[in-house]
């Protein structure tokens, strides 16, 4: 039997060298065929020896697999010419962990029903639970197909009627599922940023209100702002650009993405396009900033690489500053941790103000002195307002509720004023800058509990439009 189990880690080994980058996407179906070792109770009076199965599943949630198994296998018996046959048929459930990452690893637990062709044995129910990994080996967002290797180890605890018996497993196979999310998410982007062509018969295919012979853009998504050339106002969310947890690292995915984005961005070269990252808001604000900046830099030496023109793209990591969801829960985090683009030379006649948190800017206690500790959010706010040479900005101070009005309402003008101070300082010329208190008008959060009292004293930047 330690035959099998040094097959299994070998091959184990081998196939994840190759391995590529995110799991199956909720909604996908698949197939799961598989090479088993099993170690069976001493009460089976058989020897340890290998088996075959296979499951069918869906993967229900970011989180959850259910799936059908069926497994099988023969033992040598001590004095007897027939083996030991082993059947069984399972329903688990998967509690799967990290699924956006190359490596999955998950908890398996469920019940079934073991037959033997043992002398005067029944159908048994049995409980099984365990652990498991499951890698990515080639997943095609193009088709919404992935290939994965999966290794499993659990425990099988039969009820039978003479004793109780406890099995266990290690398997290794593979997991083919289909149907999961394709990815056409660059679409939107591409004619947002990058036009196409324009058709030479007029009319307005795309209904943005830009005659088809002067639309530079001409398949902007509906209901979406756009320019007198037809082209998208504002942040485009580079939906399907991923990383590796904790790091700047493209996923495989991710790129697939920007190669689309390529060709359409360089029919509009000379276009000043500003790369910005942003993150969630799981760890300190001076690491997700820092983490930002490095995404969207590595979003740039991607496409840099790919042919675009280094000196038409900029970069800017803006942190936890402009969340587009609740942090509460892991979809509204998901949706934070993104990379958009902007067209720093489109302008809107009616483009809306923008805001940004400057969280992880803080003051001594009942004080306008900044901390040490604010300087890298502040640092990263004066490269924005730099890369926007023509925007003012209108530096807003909030408290939470805590103290009196009249004084809550001078120590968020004051901070604001200290905040302006320091743009000031780096470089960016006073008359674009306003500094405005409004203590505790404007809460976000309950003022209630200490995190909420946290979230409303907070120093926001309004850009103009």
């Amino acid at each position: 039997m330690k035959k099998i189990g040094l097959c299994l880690a070998t091959a184990a080994a081998l196939a994840l060298t190759g391995v590529a980058r995110a799991g199956s996407d909720p909604g996908s179906w698949y197939v799961a065929p598989r090479i088993n070792g099993v170690w069976v109770d001493d009460g089976r009076k058989a020897e340890d020896d290998i088996g075959f199965g296979a499951s069918f599943g869906k993967v229900v949630s970011p989180n959850w697999n259910i799936e059908l198994g069926a497994d099988s296998s023969g033992h040598r018996r001590s004095g007897v010419d027939d083996r030991l046959r082993l059947s069984t048929i399972d329903l688990n459930a998967l509690r799967v962990f990290k699924r956006e990452d190359s490596i999955n690893p998950y908890l398996i637990a469920g019940v079934g029903q073991i037959d033997t062709n043992a002398p005067g044995s029944d159908k048994d129910f049995y409980g099984k639970a365990g652990v498991g990994l499951m890698a990515d080996i080639a997943k095609n967002t193009s088709k919404g197909t992935n290939l994965q290797l999966r290794g499993e180890m659990h425990v099988r605890k039969v009820f039978a009627d003479a004793a109780d018996l406890t099995d266990y497993v290690a398997s290794l196979g593979l997991v083919y599922s289909w149907g999961g999310a394709i990815a056409a998410p660059a679409a939107a982007a591409i004619a947002a940023i990058a036009p196409a062509v324009a058709k030479p018969v007029d009319g307005d295919d795309d209904r943005d209100g830009v005659l088809n012979s002067r639309d530079k853009c001409p398949n902007t998504p509906p209901g979406a702002k756009v320019d007198s050339d037809g082209c998208e106002c504002g942040d485009v969310i580079l939906r399907g650009v991923t990383f590796v947890t904790d790091s700047a690292e493209i996923t495989p995915q991710g790129q697939l993405v920007l190669d689309s984005l390529v060709a359409g961005l360089q029919r509009r070269a000379g276009t000043k396009l500003e790369i910005r990252g942003h993150t969630d808001s799981v760890g300190s604000e001076a690491y997700n900033l820092a983490l930002s900046q490095r995404r969207a830099e590595s979003v740039k030496a991607y496409l840099v690489s790919k042919g675009l023109n280094a000196a038409d793209l900029s970069t800017i990591g803006l942190g936890e500053m402009q969340h587009i969801a609740t942090n509460d829960t892991a979809e509204g985090r998901e949706q934070n941790r993104r990379v958009t683009l902007q067209a720093l030379s489109v302008i809107c006649e009616a483009r809306a103000s923008e805001d940004l948190v400057l969280r992880g800017v803080t003051f001594k206690t009942n004080s306008a002195v900044i901390t040490p500790t604010s300087k890298l959010v502040l640092d990263s706010a004066v490269a924005y307002l730099k890369a926007r040479p023509n925007a003012a900005a209108e530096v807003r101070g909030h408290t939470d509720s805590v103290g009196n009005d009249e004084a809550n309402m001078r120590l968020s003008k004051a901070r604001a004023e200290a905040v302006r101070d320091y743009l000031i300082a780096g470089g960016i010329d006073a008359g674009r800058l306003t500094a405005n208190g409004y203590g505790e008008t404007e809460h976000i959060a309950p003022n209630d509990t200490a995190v909420g009292r946290e979230q409303n004293r907070r120093v926001t930047l309004r850009i103009a439009p």
